[in-house]
């Protein structure tokens, strides 16, 4: 748009959801301040301030570990996050310390993953599968067995702690179900998470289960991509579109090559498809998906 030649339809653009995309909706100091200021940081969703503290990624679907290195020079602003010369391990994060390390034995959708903190104790109870999801928990009990029983040490949950627990959201996403697991190989209803921290717990267990946005865990699949809704496809010119908001874009052949470019463009992106627009134009192909000309005078330039 910046060029002065395309005005983007972004309404085919995918929905951005607050805690699942990075920095969506936190505002300026997320961008422009210190990520890690004294130990400490303001978005802890995100920036870490311990060494190897665990969270739930932000996709929810796993465990993830915060990493931290100690540097070997000297640290000048604007890394001086600690006292000591510690920092994250990433440059391209500006060595801010952040949680991105997974932890391979606690994949939510994994069924074959492993409880915490014991890998055959279900102290937590919790589920693996598909359809499970990861929320901070101290939610615990003991495990009894036929000799006895497995008593679970309060000095493990005293802190929140990333727990996969099975999730089934209502129709229309506003809210969603937790499942724990019976120990019997099935899943038994904990509550219902109506919003984000709302605290969920349940007779004979002590702790509770924290929950998450309902956007969070339930945006995915609520509404197809409009940019990846193509239900034809021809063999010489690949897919065609046959949904939009704009009609007149309805029934459009796309070249093949641009399916993968319909929806969000980062801003590299951008330039290189911009490039390529001025190449495809030379040859009278020019897109028309996604980018509408200034001036044109039905909005879309035809091939």
């Amino acid at each position: 748009e910046d060029s002065g030649w395309y005005l983007p339809d972004y309404s085919m653009a995918d929905p951005l959801v607050k805690g699942v995309h990075w920095g969506y909706q936190l505002g300026c100091n997320f961008a422009t301040k210190k990520c890690v200021e004294g130990g400490k940081t303001e978005f802890p969703r995100f920036w870490c301030a311990k060494k190897d503290a665990m969270k739930c990624s932000l996709s929810r679907k796993q465990q993830v570990q915060c990493t931290m290195i100690r540097s070997p020079v000297e640290l000048k602003e604007p890394y001086t996050f600690f006292d000591e010369a510690i920092i994250g391990d990433t440059p391209e994060a500006d060595f801010c310390p952040y949680f991105h390390t997974p932890i391979s034995n606690h994949i939510c959708t994994d069924p074959g993953a492993s409880t915490f903190p014991i890998a055959n104790v279900n102290f937590m109870r919790e589920v693996f599968g598909e359809g499970s999801r990861c929320l901070d928990s101290t939610l615990h009990a003991d495990v009894a067995v036929p000799a006895g029983k497995y008593e679970a040490e309060a000095k493990y949950f005293a802190e929140p702690q990333p727990g996969c627990f099975k999730t089934v959201c209502g129709v229309d996403g506003g809210s969603y179900d937790v499942m724990i697991s019976d120990l019997h190989g099935s899943a038994m209803k904990l509550g219902t998470c109506s919003q984000e921290g709302q605290a969920l717990t349940i007779a004979g267990f002590q702790g509770q289960v924290t929950c998450a946005s309902p956007e969070e865990l339930c945006s995915e699949g609520l509404g197809t991509p409009r940019h990846t809704q193509f239900d034809q496809f021809n063999e010489d010119v690949g897919p065609i579109l046959t949904d939009s908001s704009d009609p007149s874009l309805v029934e459009q052949r796309l070249p093949y090559r641009w399916l993968a470019y319909a929806g969000s463009i980062s801003v590299a992106g951008s330039a290189a498809l911009l490039l390529l627009a001025l190449r495809l134009r030379r040859l009278g192909q020019v897109p028309t998906t996604g980018f509408s000309p200034i001036g044109s005078d039905d909005g879309v330039r035809s091939s």
